[in-house]
């Protein structure tokens, strides 16, 4: 059909366009695909600017994806061409790859490969249960090291939050020295206090004992994860003559199971203990800390006229750093402290047993114990997957063996070299595939069999799952 009837830009632009096709293909499809796209654009304008954005987006999609198909193929046969030319070839054998399509030889590849491992139960059954073993068993400690050490914490900037303690015997800090050493460095952006305790939930349901985080102003700043639901507590909210009831955060697996996600929980009261509390947000479903088990979190108003004693060690800090400031700079800073307290207190600190802290940075603290073991334990069944890989080479080789006659009478039919060779290897990574889909399916439950038997120690175990980055292991794996 003649584009003298195309005048309008949208249609000369689109002929524009078709010339990234070879000229035999403009000459020979160029007039129709003018005519269909010319009807779908009309069709477009009637319906929207969208829709006529679209149609064109389509378009140059399909002409650039195409085109390249195209010159690609035409390249080939010219090149082709001129070998054939070259070396004077005027008789080729009918299962020359050279006359073949690319992608029917493939799919034929693929086909006689598959009716191959049906054809011999016994010996892909072992092949597919190696693979499937080894793949398997990598994917699955991949997905726990991904989860527990891989993946980033839930908080921004988590490498300048130091979590600080005392070493043995103390552990702990007592009241006095958390405000000591919140007001006697300036290495910290903010720091905070928190505790553990244990409660029982009542109202309407069951009562349910649950573990509850008391902690002071600015722990929820510090690790800077706002709630989910409603907000975290306000500086008067921690103070023991502040707000008149006290508040509560829930923790997003008791809001899911207790309270069905009911996003009204907010602003209502709970009784905790016998005593009621306000409800003033949720947490994401993330955010665990300091323990997975935490139910929710409730201010601890310290009486900063009346601190307790010095020897009454139960508090656990954490704290921000300050832009450019090292945890090692900071440890330093609360140390010296330390000694200042036990020359100023000799009746409660040991001489014999100085008072030292420890400013962990909180991924050692969370990750650092479980670390080695994890890597350890992947780079295990890495063997165990190398083991695999040997034996189903060696099963391979074994059948390739037994092959020798049938590759004989393929090559003197005329196949060549190159085409045995793709055979063979579209058999292997058929193998490879199936074995591959069969042990994510394994990994699939053993990584749900690892979560349930995981111990205690293990933190973030419940965020082991297969995501993408277990599916591009698996896939280099495979």
């Amino acid at each position: 059909m003649s584009d003298v009837r195309y005048t309008s830009v949208a249609d000369r632009a689109y002929r524009l366009l078709l010339r990234l096709y070879p000229r035999e293909f403009r000459e020979r499809f160029g007039g129709d695909m003018t005519d269909f796209f010319h009807d779908r654009r009309l069709a477009a304008r009637q319906q929207g600017t969208f829709d006529v954005a679209r149609v064109w987006a389509s378009a140059v999609a399909d002409v650039v994806r195409v085109s390249a198909l195209e010159r690609a193929g035409t390249t080939a046969r010219r090149l082709r061409a001129v070998r054939d030319s070259r070396h004077h070839t005027l008789h080729r054998t009918p299962v020359d790859a050279r006359d073949e399509d690319m992608m029917g030889t493939l799919m034929a590849d693929i086909r006689y490969a598959l009716r191959g491992m049906v054809t011999k139960p016994a010996f892909s059954g072992i092949v597919l249960a190696t693979l499937a073993l080894g793949i398997g068993a990598n994917v699955a400690i991949f997905s726990v090291v991904n989860g527990v050490l891989l993946r980033p914490l839930p908080y921004p900037n988590a490498d300048r939050i130091v979590q600080i303690s005392h070493v043995e015997p103390y552990t702990s800090v007592s009241e006095p020295e958390f405000v000591d050493y919140r007001d006697g460095t300036k290495r910290f952006d903010r720091m905070a206090a928190f505790s553990g305790s244990a409660g029982t939930l009542t109202g309407e349901r069951e009562p349910e004992r649950v573990t509850i985080a008391r902690v002071s102003d600015g722990f929820f700043s510090i690790l800077q994860v706002p709630a989910e639901v409603g907000r975290t507590f306000v500086p008067e909210e921690d103070r023991r003559h502040g707000f008149p009831r006290r508040a509560a955060v829930l923790s997003h697996g008791l809001w899911t199971r207790r309270f069905g996600a009911d996003k009204s929980i907010v602003g209502k009261e709970i009784r905790i203990n016998d005593v009621s509390v306000t409800v003033v947000g949720v947490m994401p479903e993330r955010f665990a800390f300091p323990s997975s088990d935490i139910g929710l979190w409730m201010p601890l108003r310290l009486n900063y006229d009346t601190l307790w004693t010095r020897n009454n060690h139960y508090l656990r800090l954490i704290a921000r750093l300050e832009p450019g400031t090292s945890a090692a700079a900071a440890q330093n800073d609360l140390n010296t402290l330390a000694k200042q307290f036990v020359r100023d207190y000799p009746d409660v600190y040991g001489q014999s047993e100085p008072l030292v802290v420890s400013a962990t940075p909180l991924p050692d603290e969370l990750l650092g114990k479980t670390r080695p073991y994890l890597l350890a334990l992947l780079g295990a069944v890495g063997f165990v997957l190398l083991i695999a890989c040997v034996n189903v080479a060696n099963l391979l080789l074994a059948r390739g063996e037994a092959r020798r006659k049938e590759l004989a009478i393929r090559t003197a039919l005329g196949a060549s070299r190159g085409r045995l060779a793709r055979q063979v290897l579209t058999e292997s990574a058929a193998y490879a595939v199936v074995g591959g889909l069969l042990g994510i399916a394994l990994a699939w439950w053993g990584q749900h069999a690892l979560r349930a038997a995981a111990p205690a120690s293990i933190p973030r175990v419940d965020q082991v799952t297969i995501d993408g980055s277990v599916w591009r292991f698996a896939l280099l794996v495979t």
